[in-house]
């Protein structure tokens, strides 16, 4: 299990490492990008209670 920790932390670095070689300028487009995207996506609506029978109502008491 040590192993694997390791090799998750050594692998997470490693993409740390390769992220920051990117342009900035190109980061902030995609983030752009990303932000737009999720902006035209539709929100979830509130959950709203679901009606239910009288049968299942005078089960409750």
């Amino acid at each position: 299990m040590a192993s694997y920790v390791r090799r998750m932390a050594q692998t997470a670095s490693e993409l740390e490492q390769a992220y920051h070689q990117i342009p900035s300028e190109l980061r902030q487009r995609w983030r752009a990008n990303y932000d737009r995207y999720m902006a035209e996506q539709p929100q979830p609506q509130p959950k709203q209670e679901q009606s239910r029978s009288w049968l299942a109502i005078l089960g409750e008491a």
